[in-house]
């Protein structure tokens, strides 16, 4: 071989070891830099993208994080995606089920047949006081066993009032909590972080027909303004097998 061909391949080959040299030695303290090799090529990978203020006297890091895009090491300091559930008519039907039903059916049955015995005891006492003669000496020992029965009465309706409203509190828990489950099973099929419960904007104001305030209204709806395609209403009801409105 030439000598003068010589002398340019070892030039060549010093110079590809150089630059190999300063992308090792570079590699660990400066971020990689991604470049479009042409138009419409999306950029990357990279391990990070360098933002700086119009004053550039500071730098924003951006960064993967556990799938999020991070600025910080804070967890606060990542994006989430995020989407909102209209909750009400989703507890509405699960409380219709028919599981709640039958509960809320054998309970009113119990609670019927016991009313029906007292009210047996009180026209059995009736008949007894209805048959004693008015100066009769019996009438003031069924006039006591009468007011007995009557405070034993009113103290049952007191108790079965509050049986229905631990039934009904029960069975909100338990709704809520499919309602829950559900929520995270779709969640974590459309990879959503934070979901709130709303209620949407155009829908009537329902409360003021059961003696609510308008101003109650406003404060259920929590939000003013939202993008539609972030409302999973309909996902969470398929996902529980119920009617979608």
């Amino acid at each position: 071989m030439p000598r003068t061909e010589r002398t340019i391949i070892w030039a060549m080959l010093g110079l590809l070891t150089l630059s190999n040299l300063a992308m090792l030695v570079g590699h660990d303290s400066v971020p990689a830099h991604a470049s479009s090799m042409e138009d419409g090529v999306t950029l990357g990978p990279a391990t990070a993208l360098l933002l700086e203020q119009e004053d550039g006297e500071e730098t924003m890091t951006l960064r993967n994080a556990e799938d999020r895009l991070a600025w910080g090491e804070h967890a606060s300091e990542r994006a989430y995606s995020m989407a909102f559930v209209h909750i009400g008519e989703i507890l509405n039907q699960l409380m219709r089920s028919e599981a709640f039903q039958e509960e809320r059916t054998e309970l009113s049955s119990d609670i019927e047949s016991q009313e029906e015995a007292f009210r047996e005891q009180l026209d059995a006492i009736q008949e007894e006081w209805d048959e004693l003669a008015p100066e009769a000496p019996e009438r003031e020992d069924v006039s006591r066993r009468g007011q007995q029965i009557v405070q034993e009465f009113q103290a049952f309706q007191e108790q079965s009032q509050r049986m229905r409203q631990q039934m009904t509190s029960a069975h909100l828990e338990r709704a809520y909590r499919e309602l829950v489950a559900a929520v995270n099973v779709v969640s974590d099929t459309m990879d959503i972080d934070i979901v709130l419960r709303f209620i949407p904007t155009d829908d009537e104001f329902q409360q003021l027909a059961e003696g609510g305030s308008a101003m109650q209204e406003i404060r259920m709806r929590s939000l003013l303004r939202y993008p539609e395609a972030l409302d999973i209403t309909s996902d969470v009801l398929e996902e529980l097998d119920l009617d979608i409105q």
